[in-house]
C-alpha cells in the first residue's frame, strides 16, 4: 500500500492518497477564510470534513483522518487480538467497558488499545471480528 503526498501553492494545500483506502484533501477556501479538510473513501464517498482557520490544525487533522481511513496498524491489531485472547468470548464488551472506564491503560499494550479507541472508536469495535485481528501471512 503506497502513500503519495503532494503540496502545491494556491487553493489546494495538500493531498494524501493511500491506494485502495482513500484520500485526504486539504484546501484553502478564500471565500470563507478557512482550511477545509476532507476525507474520501476509496469508493469516492465523502466520509469526514473539518473546517479551521489554522493551517497546522488542518494538516494535523488530515494526518489523523488518513490514519483512520487506513485502519488500525498491525501493532494495534495485535494488541486487540491479545486482549481478545485474554478475555474470551466477552472480549468485545470487556474492551468497550475498559475504554469507557479507562482501565485499558492498565492492560498490556494499553497505549495501543487507547490509540485504537481514539482513532477508530466504538463503531470499529462493533464490526471487527476475530478473523480481522488475525495476522496477515507474509
Amino acid at each position: 500500500m503506497g502513500t503519495k503526498k503532494s503540496s502545491v501553492v494556491g487553493r489546494l494545500v495538500q493531498v494524501a492518497v493511500v491506494e485502495g483506502v482513500g484520500k485526504v484533501r486539504v484546501g484553502w477556501d478564500a471565500d470563507w477564510s478557512e482550511y477545509r479538510v476532507q476525507a474520501w473513501a476509496a469508493s469516492g464517498r465523502l466520509v469526514a470534513e473539518y473546517h479551521t482557520d489554522d493551517k497546522a490544525d488542518a494538516l494535523d487533522s488530515a494526518e489523523r483522518m488518513l490514519a483512520t481511513l487506513a485502519g488500525p496498524s498491525p501493532d494495534q491489531l495485535a494488541a486487540v487480538a491479545a486482549f481478545a485472547a485474554r478475555h474470551g468470548r466477552t472480549w468485545r464488551a470487556d474492551l468497550a467497558a475498559a475504554w469507557l472506564n479507562g482501565s485499558d491503560a492498565r492492560e498490556p499494550d494499553g497505549h495501543l488499545l487507547r490509540q485504537v479507541r481514539n482513532q477508530h472508536g466504538p463503531a470499529w469495535l462493533r464490526r471487527v471480528t476475530l478473523a480481522d485481528l488475525a495476522p496477515v501471512p507474509a
